[in-house]
């Protein structure tokens, strides 16, 4: 008979405590796994958002650069204004005339930003309803700087050449454009041939500013400039 009392309470399972012990350690061991994949997935989305910004923006920022690179001649610019964050003889949008295209392929290409949508706008030319953001980040700014080696190289930057106010410009209006009003074409755009960008842009959390310069190997800056616009 003792041996069976024995071997019953051998048998006799776990205790209340015994069980709460062990949910305890389960539900810590679950926080901890919990954490870290939400920290995982965190940083993966984190990454993700980053590298989309910066492949987006260098698909923009090609095309942009690949269009200006092939132009002919600068025929418009959106001169900088108040609140664009540019400098003075910056600007925020610009068009040109392509030296190659056929049926299919727009003789005239402008680019801007559209500040309040945040966005940088590719049109065929400039005033064309026809517009398209090419971006899907917001672009919270968009600064073009104009030179020209005619002249190069000066005192004030030997490396850059003839800088837009060295040129000897115009006025720039001083109101914000609305839609297409306020693009600017004087005859010292034919002498440029020499952009550079400056971009900022953000997505998913992150900014980023880009900039590159970009030589118009079409233009020819001794041809007197474009026709009258």
């Amino acid at each position: 008979m003792t041996p069976r009392r024995e071997r019953d309470r051998d048998d006799a399972g776990v205790t209340l405590i015994e069980i709460l012990v062990a949910l305890g350690l389960f539900g810590v061991l679950g926080t901890l796994f919990l954490t870290f994949g939400i920290a995982t997935a965190r940083v993966t989305h984190d990454t993700s958002s980053s590298v989309d910004l910066n492949e987006e923006s260098r698909i923009a920022f090609t095309r942009l650069a690949r269009d200006l690179r092939d132009a002919a001649a600068v025929t418009k610019v959106i001169p900088a204004y108040a609140g664009s964050g540019c400098a003075t003889g910056e600007f925020t949008g610009i068009a040109f005339r392509e030296s190659t295209y056929t049926s299919s392929v727009p003789s005239n290409v402008a680019y801007h930003w559209d500040r309040s949508a945040e966005k940088l706008i590719l049109s065929e030319d400039i005033p064309v309803p026809q517009e398209q953001p090419i971006l899907a980040a917001k672009v919270s700014q968009l600064c073009l700087q104009l030179w020209s080696s005619r002249w190069s190289p000066l005192p004030a930057a030997p490396d850059m050449g003839s800088s837009w106010a060295e040129l000897g410009p115009a006025a720039a209006p001083t109101a914000a454009p609305s839609g297409t009003d306020g693009w600017w074409c004087p005859a010292q755009l034919g002498q440029v041939d020499r952009v550079r960008l400056t971009m900022t842009a953000s997505l998913g959390g992150h900014e980023r500013t880009y900039a590159t310069d970009v030589f118009l190997r079409n233009v020819d800056i001794t041809a007197g400039g474009p026709s009258a616009c």
